[in-house]
């Protein structure tokens, strides 16, 4: 989460969730002259202290948390809520997007995805074999006469979120039309990918009460092919 440093004391991130629980997170000293301060707002976020409640930020009957800026016990932000999705999963894909404000957010896209693979291969032609023992023109089985220069190969994803809100359904933009787009796979790893999508059908629950969405992308960097 990013916000604007107009503190002269010290800065913190106060974190309640459903059950009660505060904690506060308090901001690195070395940005206290930055503009603007960045505060990991994350479920695994490592807390400075706790001010009522008992540790872990997430337990297994929590069902939301709110984030605030706060300097001395005061509120100097608005409320962000994050609410915890623990429905089943058919896939565990996640794209982590930079949304229009600088920061850093993910949907996750938990319902089936296909793979299609691409490629397009440059050629040209040239006559193959040559003049036999017997003045006759042959070329072996072998021989190519067609020759592949250049292969393009790409590979494209498509992803498809799970039901979500209103709120939820406006900030999905964000992500179709982030520039800086990173796609968690199973393995855990985060990948660089362009959302291909060039538009997308705004969806709101007065005309759609069950709303998902769902994404193409594509690898930002192609497979090594010898050629």
């Amino acid at each position: 989460m990013n916000f604007a440093n107009w503190f002269t004391e010290h800065k913190s991130i106060w974190f309640e969730n459903s059950n009660g629980d505060l904690f506060e997170l308090t901001t690195a000293t070395v940005m206290n002259k930055e503009p603007v301060i960045s505060a990991s707002v994350g479920p695994t976020t490592t807390m400075t202290s706790i001010i009522s409640g008992t540790l872990p930020l997430i337990k297994p009957d929590t069902t939301f948390y709110d984030v605030m800026v706060a300097q001395s016990g005061v509120q100097y932000s608005e409320v962000i809520r994050f609410y915890l999705d623990n429905r089943c999963i058919i896939n565990p894909f996640e794209i982590l997007f930079m949304d229009r404000m600088g920061s850093f957010s993910s949907f996750a896209f938990q319902l089936r995805d296909t793979v299609t693979n691409n490629n397009q291969k440059s050629t040209f032609k040239r006559l193959a074999g040559g003049l036999g023992t017997k003045s006759v023109y042959t070329y072996e089985s072998t021989a190519r006469g067609e020759q592949v220069y250049n292969v393009n190969f790409d590979k494209v994803q498509q992803l498809t979120t799970n039901w979500m809100d209103d709120a939820s359904s406006l900030y999905f933009q964000e992500l179709v039309s982030s520039p800086v787009t990173y796609l968690k796979t199973e393995s855990g790893d985060y990948v660089a990918v362009v959302v291909t999508d060039s538009s997308s059908v705004e969806q709101r629950q007065i005309d759609k009460r069950l709303i998902k969405y769902t994404v193409n992308v594509r690898f930002a960097n192609s497979d090594n092919i010898n050629i």
